[in-house]
């Protein structure tokens, strides 16, 4: 089967699946596709798929790349590992220019993904990424969303993860800099904000160790920007809060306070928000 026969049989077999009105032919599509994505050709056809206008395409050629470079992994030789990497790094570079999506989320995994276990070490990913304005922001936020938990989903020996989370917090300042510093910039899209955030949350999450004067910086940056945040950011900010609040047992008296105004301040806001909720929802019942 050629690639553009195979390509073409993917494309009808999702359409039955997210568009069919039988169930039955939802599933036959559904077996289909799984069956479809353990085959050599599943390569080609993604990588196809990315160039696609429809959503559920792009996703299924982005996953499914995602899928195949983790199960097969062991069995890629050398060649076929630096070709993946650069296509799907090339797709995601073209592709977050115009969106942010689940599409790009997939992609930003495939590609840390292979950096990582090509390298054994974040150190060549985090200075491609961070070069200085060698790529757009939602590139390298997209990137650095996905770094943390790919980084503990990886296999090794424990030798080389010390070694490995040891150059993570060595980037580590650098990363919550680069976003503490995208966040001041002005006319950020929501979507641009969500991800920054979501970044923001997942070096947090990953257990990074930051100065006092740093948290308060990234505390100043996120209070300024709740006025203007829409819910489901306000909510991942509060996570991101969370990691913040707790001071090392070094910190001066003077630095927690000023965390602890900052948060009532952020809890204040929140109750706000909340009542404002509240009357709109009253408005609506009448």
């Amino acid at each position: 089967m050629s690639g553009a026969i195979a390509t073409d049989r993917v494309v009808k077999a999702l359409e039955a699946l997210y568009l069919g009105n039988e169930n039955r032919d939802r599933k036959e599509a559904h077996e289909f596709l799984l069956k479809f994505q353990g085959t050599a050709a599943a390569w080609e056809v993604s990588v196809a798929l990315l160039g696609k206008q429809s959503m559920q395409e792009r996703y299924f050629g982005a996953n499914t790349l995602y899928q195949k470079v983790k199960a097969q992994w062991a069995d890629l030789n050398q060649e076929m590992r630096e070709r993946l990497g650069k296509i799907i790094n090339e797709n995601l570079a073209r592709m977050s220019k115009s969106e942010i999506s689940i599409v790009t989320e997939r992609l930003a995994c495939a590609f840390v993904y292979i950096s990582m276990h090509t390298s054994k070490d974040p150190m060549p990913l985090m200075q491609h990424v961070l070069k200085p304005k060698a790529h757009n922001p939602s590139y390298v936020l997209s990137v650095l969303a996905v770094v943390p938990a790919q980084l503990q989903s990886l296999n090794l020996a424990y030798t080389t993860t010390s070694k490995i989370y040891k150059s993570v917090k060595s980037v580590a300042l650098h990363v919550l800099r680069y976003i503490s510093q995208f966040l001041k910039t002005s006319n950020i899209s929501p979507k641009l904000v969500r991800l920054a955030i979501s970044s923001l949350a997942s070096w947090l999450h990953a257990g990074v160790s930051l100065p006092m004067l740093v948290r308060m910086e990234l505390l100043n940056v996120l209070f300024k920007l709740t006025p203007s945040m829409p819910e489901p950011i306000l909510d991942l900010l509060g996570e991101s809060v969370e990691e913040l609040q707790n001071p090392s047992s070094q910190a001066s008296v003077q630095s927690v306070v000023q965390v602890a105004g900052f948060l009532a301040k952020l809890g204040k806001l929140f109750h706000a928000r909340e009542k404002r909720c509240e009357v709109r929802a009253e408005r609506n019942k009448e």
